[in-house]
């Protein structure tokens, strides 16, 4: 199978979930089938340093949905609260880092 045929697919999919997701038609992940704040993440033993765990989870995958600015201003709907808070983060079923972990 040739992946770059999929490509424009795989963006396309991509871009069309955040888009729902921003929009508020995809619906949170319940709060029983996430897990807790307080709860700590269990990494697997993928023999990953946690320097190549950060670049991973911090380098561009390639998509981009919004422009950066306008993510970091982007507020929830019908309120004030972030889009990219912690609380309506771990609403989505995302893994929350501490600032500076990065």
């Amino acid at each position: 199978m040739n992946v770059r045929s999929n490509v424009p697919a795989i963006l396309a999919g991509t871009a069309l979930l955040a888009l729902l997701a921003m929009s508020g038609l995809l619906a949170p992940v319940t709060a029983a089938a996430q897990t807790g704040a307080s709860e700590p993440v269990i990494y697997l033993n993928q023999a990953w340093s946690q320097d190549d765990r950060d670049w991973y989870y911090h380098f561009s995958q390639g998509a981009a949905v919004v422009a950066y600015d306008i993510f970091l201003n982007l507020e929830v709907a019908d309120g004030q609260e972030l889009f990219r808070s912690d609380a309506n983060s771990e609403r989505y079923g995302l893994i929350t880092q501490p600032p500076g972990s990065a």
